[in-house]
């Protein structure tokens, strides 16, 4: 019993370096990216994505890290970023129901097609059910003013 605690003790603490190696380093870049105007730029770019969808610019780049890298880092990103833009409950819920639906596009979607499944299906099901509960849940949803929480759980 206690070897598997420990076996397992150890599991965890690799997960854990394994993705502090990836998050950390995709965090700096975003510093970087924000200290030359960078962002701003992705964010217009994806504008018209996020505005439709009813979010604002600021959340095309959690958006993009969870559409093409998956949830595990893109997660990693959005409480970074969701902390910083202050952004509402609302808001934050609606990214994580489309990055929840359609996370990892690329990677599933090759995935998917490996197994034999028609990849274009894959690809536009998973996009217009990701807009949709997206748009769903953001025009019955009640708006408030919820901040998130900081790593201590007090709001900013």
């Amino acid at each position: 019993m206690i070897i598997f605690l420990l076996e397992s003790l150890k599991m965890a603490t690799l997960d854990i370096i394994n993705l502090a190696v990836i998050i950390v380093p995709l965090l700096i870049v975003i510093e970087f990216l924000k200290e030359f105007k960078v962002l701003d730029k992705i964010g217009n770019l994806f504008a018209p994505l996020t505005r439709g969808l009813g979010l604002p610019k600021e959340t095309a780049v959690p958006l993009s890290v969870g559409l093409f890298v998956g949830l595990t880092y893109g997660a990693g990103v959005i409480m970074s970023l969701a902390k910083e833009q202050n952004f509402t409950k609302k808001e934050l819920t609606g990214l994580l129901i489309f990055v929840g639906i359609c996370h990892a596009i690329l990677e599933e979607t090759i995935v998917f097609a490996r197994i034999g499944a028609a990849w274009h299906w894959v690809l536009i099901f998973r996009i217009l059910s990701a807009v949709l509960a997206t748009l769903l849940y953001k025009r019955w949803a009640k708006e408030d003013s919820y901040e998130v929480p900081n790593s201590r759980g007090v709001p900013q």
